[in-house]
This record gives structure tokens, C-alpha cells and sequence, in this order.
């Protein structure tokens, strides 16, 4: 029999054949393991592509809206130092005309007539009419006289407020 001749000439054979075997299995299981650590390694890398992708695209939007921010706020600069140049006018026109009022009309303490008109009427209202008032009789003034009465008030007072200014 040959097959038992065979045996006992490579009597290392079968053990040389079982080692490769393990050796190739071993092989086999690392390269599963190195595969799937690959597999794990591109998934992780497509995520943080896909992150970075999304911070790159809210990094745009806010840079975007700090421009639109920088804008209106330069813009409302301008529009807050316009305001300021208009009031610094109508300030300087108050004073002016102020001045040529007292000026046109020495007397009266340096007061305009409009300005000792409105005086005496604050007086008259907080003290009551008097039968001296427009009308004769103590009763109210007309309608147009009290309306005109209001808006020279309203203009001295604001002439005068921003004199003080």
C-alpha cells in the first residue's frame, strides 16, 4: 500500500499542511478585519465631508448676514448724522429767527409780542377767563383765534426749547 509508504516518507506533510491552512485562514480573518476597518474609515470621511460641506454653507450665510449688518449699519450711520446736521439747522434757524424777533420788538423785556401774547394767555387759562378776553364777555375765544393761538404757542416753545440747546 502504497498510501501508508506515502504517509511515512512526508511525515511532516499533513502537520506543514495544517499550519498553511491556519496560516491562511488567519490571513483570510485579517483581511475581513482590514476591509472593514477601510468600510468604517470612507464612511467617517464621507460624514465629516458632509459636515464640513454644512459648515462651509452656514460659515457663507454668516458671513452674508454680517455684510447685510455691516450695510444697515453703516446706512443707519448716515441717516443718524443726516438727522443730526437737520437738527444742528433748526437749531441755528431757531436761535436766528429768535434773536430778530427780540430784535424787531425791543420792548417787553426782550420778549416778542407773540411771546408776551402766549404769556398772558397761559395765565389767563390757568387763573379762568376774564371778562377783558376776546369776546368781550368772558367766553371762549373763536375757534380760528385758538387754533392760531396753539401754533404760534407751539413754534415759540419749540424755538425757544432749542435756543436753551
Amino acid at each position: 500500500t502504497q498510501s501508508d509508504s506515502g504517509r511515512g516518507v512526508f511525515p511532516g506533510l499533513r502537520h506543514e499542511e495544517a499550519r498553511l491552512q491556519e496560516q491562511l485562514w488567519a490571513a483570510e480573518e485579517e483581511y475581513r478585519y482590514k476591509r472593514m476597518q477601510t468600510t468604517e474609515l470612507q464612511e467617517d470621511i464621507q460624514g465629516m465631508n458632509r459636515t464640513m460641506e454644512m459648515l462651509a454653507q452656514e460659515e457663507k450665510v454668516e458671513h452674508e448676514l454680517m455684510k447685510e449688518n455691516q450695510s444697515r449699519s453703516a446706512q443707519l450711520k448716515k441717516e443718524l448724522d443726516s438727522q443730526n446736521e437737520k437738527i444742528v439747522r433748526a437749531t441755528k434757524q431757531c436761535s436766528k429767527l429768535t434773536r430778530e424777533i427780540r430784535s424787531a420788538n425791543q420792548s417787553g423785556g426782550g420778549r416778542s409780542f407773540m411771546e408776551r401774547d402766549i404769556k398772558l394767555r397761559e395765565m389767563r387759562t390757568s387763573t379762568g377767563p376774564s371778562p377783558h378776553a376776546a369776546g368781550g364777555e368772558g367766553g371762549p375765544a373763536p375757534p380760528l383765534a385758538s387754533i392760531h393761538q396753539s401754533l404760534v404757542q407751539v413754534q415759540v416753545n419749540y424755538c425757544v426749547q432749542y435756543e436753551k440747546l
